[in-house]
């Protein structure tokens, strides 16, 4: 499972936290990130930040504070680079962090504002996507239904 590929290393995450072990899928996610990092590779970077945000936000490694931190440097990096698809999911995964912190006043508007990232990613890329919960069929349908849930 070793790899030097970072973007494996994030995928590594994601099936270390599958398989409901939080200290390789950190240690995967950190090690993508710095390699992101020294080659200067914003986008990767914000996709293991992203992991590390999902990690922290799991009942593997609790962590809300620190979730709430990793979202908001990816939602910093894929706003520098103006990659709207990665900030529409980054966003929403921020809103659900926030409705377990101290500021749950702010989960709602980044429901909102992940819908505007979703609908200028399609603008601009109509082929642009990205996994979501099965259980929707679409992204913008997912995220409404937690707003209307949540957000009254």
């Amino acid at each position: 499972m070793y790899t030097n590929d970072p973007y494996q290393k994030v995928s590594n995450s994601y099936v270390m936290m599958s398989h409901g072990r939080p200290i390789p899928a950190e240690r995967f996610a950190n090690e993508a990130y710095e390699q992101f990092k020294q080659n200067n590779d914003v986008f990767g970077q914000g996709e293991s930040l992203v992991a590390l945000g999902l990690l922290y936000k799991s009942s593997l490694k609790r962590n809300i504070t620190e979730s709430v931190a990793k979202f908001e440097q990816a939602v910093a990096l894929f706003q520098s680079i103006n990659d709207y698809s990665s900030l529409a999911k980054t966003k929403f995964a921020l809103g659900n962090a926030y409705a377990n912190s101290e500021e749950k006043e702010k989960q709602c508007p980044m429901y909102v504002e992940s819908l505007q990232d979703y609908e200028k990613a399609k603008k601009l890329n109509p082929e642009s996507s990205f996994k979501f919960n099965p259980a929707y069929p679409s992204f913008d349908a997912m995220v409404k239904d937690f707003e209307s849930g949540y957000c009254g």
